[in-house]
């Protein structure tokens, strides 16, 4: 079996599936950007801060473990792990800045 589908509008709906579609869409919103694009494969530099700050407050939020939010994204582990460590990382870089 292989990896669920990467169209946006299927990770959408998995993250509706599981509570996180407001999560998302809410991130968007904030991020200013659309929530389709954030969710798919762009590798846009605001899309990709947005998509790495959604998986951040997913795994917060949901306790779910790299695997599971992979699955949820269509994404590997291993690029949800870097995706949280880079949202992470700008946010102490971020607050290290105000302090």
């Amino acid at each position: 079996m292989g990896q669920p589908s990467r169209a946006a509008s299927d990770v959408l709906r998995r993250l509706d599936a599981c509570g996180l579609g407001d999560v998302a869409r809410g991130i968007a919103r904030s991020h200013y950007v659309d929530p389709m694009a954030m969710l798919g494969t762009s590798r846009s530099r605001a899309h990709v801060l947005a998509r790495d700050a959604l998986l951040a407050t997913a795994h917060d939020l949901s306790g779910r473990s790299s695997v599971e939010l992979g699955g949820l994204f269509a994404m590997d582990h291993t690029s949800v792990l870097a995706a949280i460590r880079r949202h992470r990382a700008r946010v102490a870089r971020s607050v290290e800045r105000v302090a």
